[in-house]
C-alpha cells in the first residue's frame, strides 16, 4: 500500500536514527500526536538512544548533536517541532539504568 500517512514522524525518525547510530534500543514518542493531527503542527519528540557509538563520547552534549545532526533536515523543516532527548546512552549506561 502506497498511504504514506501510516508512517508517523515519530516512525521515520527511529529509522532514520536506527540506521545512522546502529542503535540497539531506541524509543521515539511524538507527544503532540493526537493535537497536531488537527493543527497539522510538528511533531513533539521524546527520545531515548542506546548505541554503541556513544562509548568515545563521555559527553551527553556530543551525543545530542549527534542525534540532532541524524535529523537535522527535519528540525529545520519544521516537521519535527521539539526533541527532547531523555537519554543517549551506551548500552552499560542503559543496562545499569534499567536493571534497577
Amino acid at each position: 500500500s502506497s498511504s504514506s500517512s501510516s508512517s508517523s514522524t515519530a516512525d521515520t525518525i527511529k529509522e532514520k536514527i536506527q540506521s545512522a547510530l546502529e542503535t540497539t534500543f531506541i524509543e521515539c514518542i511524538d507527544t503532540a500526536a493526537a493535537a497536531a493531527a488537527s493543527c497539522g503542527g510538528g511533531a513533539k519528540l521524546e527520545l531515548i538512544v542506546v548505541s554503541d557509538q556513544f562509548r568515545g563520547m563521555p559527553s551527553p552534549l556530543k551525543r545530542h548533536r549527534l542525534i540532532n545532526q541524524v535529523i537535522d533536515t527535519e528540525l529545520k523543516d519544521g516537521t519535527v517541532h521539539a526533541l527532547t532527548i531523555k537519554g543517549a546512552w551506551t548500552p552499560e549506561q542503559y543496562e545499569t539504568r534499567t536493571s534497577k
